[in-house]
């Protein structure tokens, strides 16, 4: 799996915030094989906060509807 972006959002990323994500991104960058893939990687925290299961829901519910 490749993968571009990690959105990371919920109950740890709240309160938390960019201190959380910079952990989140070194665990990438060494975690991730091969080690070059890792500048590929963008880990982001969401910009949705509380509004993210909402959201969601809406795209399923649209999707599901075919719109």
């Amino acid at each position: 799996m490749s993968l571009e972006k990690v959105v990371l959002g919920g109950g740890l990323v709240e309160p938390l915030g960019e201190p959380y994500v910079k952990v989140v991104r070194k665990a990438v960058k060494l975690e991730t094989f091969p080690p070059a893939a890792s500048d590929a990687v963008d880990v982001v925290a969401s910009e949705l906060d509380d509004d993210a299961g909402i959201v969601g829901a809406a795209l399923i519910a649209l999707h599901r509807l075919g719109v």
